[in-house]
């Protein structure tokens, strides 16, 4: 997400099985003050809502990085 010329969000939908129907979410990245608040919840939730309803997934996972625990908690 690009807000007056900066990045503030970015997430990634990545290992894309087209013939499973099947995806998942990762490399999530908030600048500080965008973490830890709605923007989280908001930014999955619609990509969530995208993957089910317009790429007609049928299972999408959310991979964090084993010691990354900030993002297992917002998980």
């Amino acid at each position: 997400m690009k807000i007056q010329g900066k990045f503030w969000v970015q997430l990634v939908f990545f290992e894309i099985a087209p013939d499973l129907r099947r995806l998942e979410i990762g490399y999530t990245w908030y600048v500080k003050s965008f973490q830890r608040t709605h923007v989280n919840i908001n930014c999955k939730y619609l990509l969530l809502e995208y993957a089910f309803e317009k790429l007609q997934a049928n299972t999408v996972g959310l991979r964090t990085d084993i010691f990354n625990f900030k993002s297992q908690r917002a998980i």
